[in-house]
């Protein structure tokens, strides 16, 4: 790895190596007084540049122009070209593709998979430094989420064959260099490409992927005109070491490359094509998603007029002009559409403040020239421009004028005063000073201007907001308060009120609500409800006095207040339940009909809808006794709803909709309206917005889960690290041998897929790629993980062994949705979970050697989960709400003859410690407590609790979500507990408020 001194020795060399002719610069090198390291990393770098300069200097791509013999590849580290027909693991290599600075390029065969994919072999240099590599493996993990039309995806990155491997998406067709060579490109044409660019580049962007090299060798035409973008990140991932200081003033003497800006963190010498290069790259600074729209803009300059925005003798001369001139306005042909000519315009405002801040915005613009060319001239008034801008929820695209936004502030009291917060002009926060509470977003120029406003509100200093399975937060209907959940100053969950119409006033947090999800608001705006781990609570705002409505109460998924002081709400994994706002006996609305979730109250207070799980539908329920009923079908999954004044909001896809519901007929109406994108949905449809009744809406562009690091913690509640990049973790389990971990993650776009750690040489392997494994358990002999998958419905139990060739193979072929619980000594028997529509979650037992699966006898109508078979197979400890309250519970296995209760009060995740002679658990005030054990034929004996650690700073677990997913596992000598911390999110986003919903034309 390379040290401080080297950096700046190969970054002087570099810069001045392209001082020199192209045919100069080897010679240069050779001449020069440095070490061998310095100028193979030098000679990587200038073939780096010579590609990105080159047309077509792509790697992943299958042009129409021939590829290079394999006997003329640039050489990197390895030796010897790999010949056609060689092998790596399953793939079988066809043909040389091409070669540079970030590897060899092959088409290969997948035998597997029975397809042709690219490979790039990374150069030895590489893979052989620890820290690169663990960088462009963490890159390559994140791009590997991007499943989209228009991206070609990475499909996965291993070691084969002494090599390290990038499995990548073959695009075949021409490249846009190649496309351009022959001169510019129609008006619609050059749309059609551009908005399919746009797609691309939003799809990454609401992930926090930047390309930061997009440019026309790098977008890849297909026969049948799809268009596919190439290399997101990778080349900052492989040269992500040189340079980590500021560049000097005079940088700009040579041409910069690409950026070399370590995982975001810090700003470094610039690398890339100059031509394409935004202003701030060019100056040496970080790189963003305006970078991008920059990009962007060249691209699309480029394919109208047949030349390059910014062009000179060389790269100095042409980041110059990046900096200094405007490109020629006067090129753009005549048939360019006035809105694309503003648009370019906004694309490349050398003030990365003025520029467009979203790709959805470009691709919004270039939607409505391509449906309606002549349109430029429409009028304010038209139901497109009146509806809510469909961007992304970061960033608002303008397009109306100032004044009818100010229209829109004089029509909404809470839009007035917020604006008065703030002041007129936006403020972009750092984070190395406070944050303002309220933040003006909506754009406010005179081009394009918009008719939605937007703030962002941030939680008070030194607190964050919660990411848990429930939708966190939720608008009072009158539109003037905001309540939320967050992780306070010690590090605990509470429930905070801040008040949108008070100017400059704080958030307050509500002492009493520790442990807070789900809050809910009364319709008159005067209470709000909420549950903690246990009950259904409420709370004045005017006096902050917490009241109890029930115990025995949890939500995660959703509840609803009418004006008759009744509460609806999903209580469990059945049906919904009811209870009085003053208190009294919970009694069911729609039990017995299977998962019932995020109910809301229509306008007369007796009708709700809610979300079915199984079937997929939005279905209508009644106080009354009236049968339920189907409205309309979800085509993928459920989602969280509001409803507000005759609209019912539901997502799709990381979509949100609104659909008009007619309350006298009580029918939805009319085709939904896609509002905004890029709001995560997990699998039981939290998807975190809220409206009110009144005004605004209000969106989190933020994944579920809470950010985790994984430690050791001793008896003495010593931690030691393990993994310290935060993750969201959803279940972990220990190897037989305690060498390797089994962990389920959640990734950025809310799938989870198992990962392998091996523990003492901190590597991973990734075991599934589909974004549907959870909850992993090993067999006995460590060959083997059973985990569930929810690539079917019901969800049902994966069995992988890790000895190849023998196949995975599935389990739990009923209805039941199965959950992996335990995997019995025996290496034959499972234990799962079944969630049942009547008798809740059940406990099975699988047994591999025929499929049958047998429930067990100590099943109650209650909740029976999270269950853990001793070493021996004689007994089984899992956790039962039967009392009303989660206790862990002991039994004899299989028989359940022999039961006794373990947690005295309250309690969840039970494990097994000391070869069986200990059972720890978290207790019900959240301490990791153990209890000695001792069974025979006839007797349990438990020894007294013994309380450990506080455990609240563990990660949450639900029931909901997974029943068996747990947050720490204990070590084979039951002295030491794995277990996933919660931990801070540097780049949570902010909540976006969104004014004026209502602006939606109701006769769509």
């Amino acid at each position: 790895m390379e040290n401080p001194s080297n950096r700046e020795q190969i970054r002087a060399l570099f810069l001045a190596a392209l001082e020199r002719a192209p045919d100069e610069r080897a010679a240069f090198l050779r001449a020069q007084n440095s070490d061998d390291e310095v100028r193979r990393e030098v000679a990587s770098l200038l073939a780096a540049h010579a590609d990105a300069e080159a047309p077509g200097g792509h790697e992943t791509g299958v042009s129409d122009r021939a590829a290079p013999r394999a006997g003329g590849a640039k050489r990197l580290d390895r030796s010897a070209t790999l010949q056609s027909g060689a092998k790596l693991g399953p793939y079988v290599v066809v043909s040389l593709l091409g070669a540079g600075a970030m590897g060899e390029v092959y088409r290969a065969r997948d035998t597997n998979l029975r397809r042709d994919v690219a490979l790039k072999i990374l150069p030895e240099s590489l893979a052989a430094d620890r820290d690169r590599l663990a960088r462009f493996t963490r890159e390559a993990r994140t791009l590997g989420v991007l499943n989209h039309p228009h991206i070609a995806q990475v499909h996965g990155f291993e070691a084969l064959g002494g090599v390290r491997v990038l499995v990548m998406e073959l695009v075949e067709g021409q490249d846009l260099a190649q496309h351009l060579a022959r001169g510019p490109i129609p008006a619609a044409e050059a749309l059609r490409i551009a908005r399919q660019i746009a797609d691309a580049l939003e799809a990454a962007h609401v992930r926090g992927i930047v390309h930061r090299d997009l440019k026309p060798a790098n977008i890849m035409i297909r026969e049948d005109g799809t268009v596919k973008v190439l290399d997101f990140g990778l080349a900052k991932a492989c040269l992500d070491d040189l340079g980590s200081a500021t560049p000097p003033a005079d940088a700009l003497a040579a041409p910069p490359t690409m950026t070399t800006q370590p995982l975001a963190t810090e700003v470094g010498v610039l690398v890339g094509t100059a031509a394409y290069m935004s202003p701030e790259q060019a100056r040496g600074g970080a790189v963003d998603k305006g970078s991008d729209i920059w990009a962007f803009g060249c691209v699309l300059y480029e394919m109208l007029t047949g030349a390059r925005a910014f062009h000179g003798a060389s790269a100095a001369d042409t980041l110059a002009g990046v900096l200094q001139r405007d490109p020629a306005w006067d090129r753009l042909p005549d048939t360019t559409p006035p809105s694309i000519r503003v648009l370019l315009r906004r694309c490349l405002r050398k003030d990365r403040r003025e520029r467009l801040q979203d790709a959805a915005g470009v691709r919004i613009e270039i939607d409505d020239v391509l449906h309606d060319p002549n349109g430029s001239a429409r009028s304010p008034a038209t139901p497109d421009q009146a509806r809510l801008d469909q961007s992304s929820p970061v960033g608002a695209t303008s397009r109306h004028r100032w004044w009818v936004a100010a229209a829109a502030i004089g029509a909404c009291g809470v839009a007035l005063v917020a604006y008065a917060v703030v002041g007129k002009r936006p403020v972009e926060p750092r984070r190395d000073q406070p944050r303002q509470a309220t933040r003006l977003t909506a754009s406010a120029g005179t081009e394009s201007p918009s008719a939605d406003l937007r703030f962002e509100l941030w939680p008070e200093r030194g607190t964050s907001y919660a990411s848990s399975f429930d939708v966190p937060f939720a608008l009072a209907p009158d539109g003037r308060s905001l309540a939320y959940v967050a992780v306070g100053h010690d590090g605990i969950k509470r429930l905070w009120i801040r008040r949108l119409d008070a100017t400059g006033e704080p958030a307050i947090e509500i002492a009493g609500t520790e442990n807070a999800n789900t809050p809910f608001w009364s319709p008159d705006s005067a209470w709000i409800g909420f549950f903690n781990r246990h009950d259904l609570l409420k709370v004045r705002p005017t006096d902050r006095r917490v009241r109890t409505i029930t115990t025995h109460a949890s939500a995660m998924a959703g509840a609803t207040w009418n004006a008759d002081g009744v509460i609806v709400f999903a209580g469990g994994t059945g049906g919904l339940s009811r209870v009085s706002a003053e208190g009294g006996p919970v009694a069911p609305v729609t039990a017995g009909e299977g998962s019932h979730f995020w109910p809301q109250f229509i306008g007369d207070g007796r009708h709700f809808v809610y979300a079915a799980l199984i079937p997929r539908e939005i279905r209508l329920g009644s106080l009354t006794g009236e049968p339920s009923r189907a409205l309309m079908k979800f085509p993928v999954a459920p989602s969280s709803l509001v409803y507000a004044r005759g609209y019912l909001f539901f997502g799709r896809d990381s979509r949100l909709f609104a659909r008009a519901f007619d309350e006298a007929t009580l029918e939805l109406v009319g085709e939904p309206i896609e509002l905004l994108r890029g709001i995560p949905i997990t699998q039981l449809g939290r998807m975190p917005f809220s409206v009110s009744a009144d005004g605004p809406l209000a969106v989190w562009p933020y994944v579920a889960g809470a950010p985790a690091t994984l430690r050791w913690l001793t008896e003495t509640g010593a931690t030691a690290s393990v993994v310290e990049t935060p993750a969201r973790y959803l279940g972990l389990a220990l190897a037989p041998d305690a060498r390797r971990l089994a962990v389920s993650r959640r990734d950025s776009n809310s799938g989870a897929d198992v990962w392998i750690r091996d523990l003492a040489r901190s590597t991973e392997t990734q075991l599934t790629f589909d974004g549907n494994g959870f909850a992993p358990r090993w067999s006995a002999d460590g060959g083997r993980l059973v985990l569930t998958t929810t690539t079917t419905v019901p969800p049902r139990l994966l069995v992988k062994s890790l000895q190849r060739p023998t196949p995975d193979f599935e389990l739990g072929g009923s209805l039941l949705p199965a959950f992996a619980s335990s995997w019995c000594g025996d290496g034959v028997r499972i234990v799962s979970v079944r969630i049942d529509p009547i008798t809740r979650d059940d406990l099975y037992v699988d047994d591999l050697r025929g499929g049958r699966a047998e429930r067990l006898p100590i099943n109650s109508p209650a909740n029976e989960y999270q269950a853990l078979v001793s070493p021996d197979d004689r007994w089984l400890a899992y956790v039962t709400d039967e009392s009303g309250r989660d206790e862990v519970w002991v039994a004899s296995f299989p028989s359940g003859q022999l039961k006794r209760q373990v947690s005295i009060d309250g309690g969840t995740s039970p494990q097994w410690t000391d070869g069986g002679r200990e059972l720890a658990y978290i207790s019900g005030r959240s301490w990791l407590t153990v209890r000695s054990f001792a069974g025979t034929d006839i007797d349990i004996a438990l020894g007294k609790p013994r309380e450990l650690f506080d455990a609240a700073t563990f990660v949450e677990t639900s029931p909901l979500v997974t029943p068996t997913t747990n947050s720490y596992v204990a070590a084979v000598d039951g002295r030491r507990f794995l277990a996933a911390v919660r931990a801070n999110d540097p780049d949570v986003p902010p909540i976006q408020l969104i004014v004026n919903w209502r602006t939606l034309p109701r006769d769509r």
